[in-house]
């Protein structure tokens, strides 16, 4: 018969646990037994003993840098700018960056990623403000 499987060549099977009385299960572990060639693994040592005396260190929370309050502002008008249809929140987007860039150099302030951000956003604006604002000036000199 297809699929059919004798039994008499299965395994053992035990069961993962046993009861003892009807409420209480009890579990049965295998014993730990070695493979030919392996050593039998070294029962873990015992913790040291505590020191006498010795109190309980509280550590505090983790230490956070300050952000740059430059950078910040720098994101802050560097989104400004693409939603403003004026330049000048822009330009104070590319200046409040490079100040920004300069107080995260050190490492004592955080706010680095901040103010690349918003010295991007705000060369978004300013760079094709300023091409065009050329091209619009040697226009007027041409005409």
């Amino acid at each position: 018969m297809i699929g059919h499987i004798d039994d008499d060549r299965l395994p053992a099977l035990r069961p993962a646990f046993t009861l003892t009385d009807e409420t209480t299960p009890r579990k049965s572990f295998p014993t730990m037994t070695t493979q030919p060639g392996y050593p039998t693994p070294d029962p873990l040592p015992p913790p040291p003993p505590p020191t006498p005396g010795a109190q309980p260190s509280w550590v505090g929370p983790p230490l956070v840098r300050p952000t740059s309050g430059q950078a910040t502002a720098a994101l802050i008008f560097g989104i400004g700018g693409l939603l403003c249809p004026f330049v000048i929140p822009s330009i104070v987007a590319v200046l409040c960056g490079h100040t920004a860039l300069h107080e995260t150099r050190t490492g004592q302030k955080g706010g680095h990623g901040q103010a690349v951000a918003g010295l991007i956003l705000g060369y978004l604006v300013v760079i094709p403000a300023v091409i065009f604002g050329i091209f619009a000036l040697i226009g007027t000199i041409v005409s």
